[in-house]
């Protein structure tokens, strides 16, 4: 929903992200659980896109979103995703995916990282955003499938690691990979091939989870900057005056940080709008709930 807001790629670019990241960790011979983890990773890279488009926009009247592209700081929409999941229960232990996911490999990525100094699962995400931002992955042909292995081979130790290069050697060979890439909405791919876990959750972890929703959803718009965030402070005031048991405090801490998530495919054009809405407007902003 938030990709459909910033038209800066196409539509489920998070979900082919997390399809081809998987694919490769297949080959790479990752563990279910960190398979697990770099799907969930790749879903979220983008998260603190919406409210560093937003921070700047709130700054300068743009007149499209290519404009913003061309003059942001694009590292802050890193380090805003950064920090908006560091709370989340991950399986496995991680640090700065998010962070470094606009690395490569030769050092001259956003923060300078290269080697070994960028994280696997930050190279895979980036790998993968590069392709699905570079290439209509919905439309294949053979010689694009070579154009697209050409542009890796010719970036090995530039953009990626010998170990990516070689790695994506191998899927490029699977009429399966690019079957499911041409058919993405059809075949749904990426949950068929996720690892399938069952684990417990408790209210305090689903609570994490949830605020990392909220700040998206906040970050949208100047007008529900910290709407969530104030919501939940004034409702622990009234969980409080009323004495409810503590299983209902997390449940309606966990509500208060969803409450607005539908906003996020509200245009920001009405969140936005000074004065008062047409019966348009008002039909699609009653949509959210």
């Amino acid at each position: 929903m938030a990709e459909s807001e910033i038209k800066c790629t196409s539509l489920k670019h998070s979900k082919r992200v997390a399809y081809i990241c998987l694919q490769m960790a297949d080959i790479m011979g990752l563990s279910d659980e960190e398979k697990f983890d770099l799907c969930s990773y790749s879903l979220l890279h983008d998260n603190g896109l919406i409210e560093s488009f937003c921070n700047f926009t709130s700054e300068y009247k743009l007149n499209n979103v290519e404009e913003y592209f061309d003059m942001v700081n694009f590292a802050e929409h890193c380090t805003i995703g950064e920090n908006n999941i560091k709370d989340f229960p991950f399986l496995t232990s991680q640090k700065n995916i998010i962070l470094y996911h606009h690395e490569n490999f030769d050092g001259s990525g956003l923060f300078g990282k290269k080697e070994s100094e960028i994280p696997i699962f930050a190279q895979l995400i980036s790998f993968a955003d590069t392709l699905d931002t570079n290439f209509d992955l919905s439309n294949i042909c053979y010689d694009k499938k070579e154009l697209i292995l050409n542009f890796v081979k010719e970036n090995e130790k530039k953009l990626f690691s010998k170990k990516i290069v070689d790695a994506y050697t191998i899927l490029s060979e699977s009429f399966l990979f690019w079957g499911d890439l041409e058919y993405f909405d059809e075949v749904n791919p990426l949950e068929k091939i996720l690892p399938n876990f069952t684990i417990e959750v408790p209210l305090e972890s689903f609570l994490s989870i949830t605020k990392i929703f909220s700040k998206i959803i906040d970050g949208k718009s100047k007008f529900t900057a910290k709407h969530s965030v104030d919501l939940e402070e004034k409702s622990l005031k009234l969980v409080e005056y009323f004495n409810l048991d503590d299983e209902t405090k997390l449940k309606i801490q966990i509500a208060s940080n969803l409450h607005d998530i539908g906003k996020l495919g509200t245009p920001n054009a009405i969140l936005d709008k000074e004065g008062s809405l047409t019966n348009q407007e008002l039909f699609e902003i009653k949509k959210h709930a």
